[in-house]
């Protein structure tokens, strides 16, 4: 896994088609904005979390997307 900036993602998620966008913000998170054809999986609902994961196509990159916070 490796952090990518924005251009980086841009170019990447463009020439590779079968790739997708894992969202793993909390639901208040994303209502400061969904990207559009995102997968939404809460990574603070470790259970549910976890059997989402286990769903997904292992054969398809996924750039995951998590904007950390200050834990108050």
């Amino acid at each position: 896994m490796k952090d990518l900036s924005l251009s980086e993602w841009k170019s990447k998620l463009e020439v590779s088609s079968k790739s997708k966008i894992l969202d793993v913000r909390s639901p208040e998170e994303w209502q400061g904005g969904i990207i559009p054809n995102a997968l939404t999986i809460d990574i603070l609902e470790i259970d549910a979390f976890m059997r989402e994961i286990n769903k997904l196509d292992k054969e398809i990159p996924y750039f995951v997307l998590c904007i950390l916070q200050k834990w108050r």
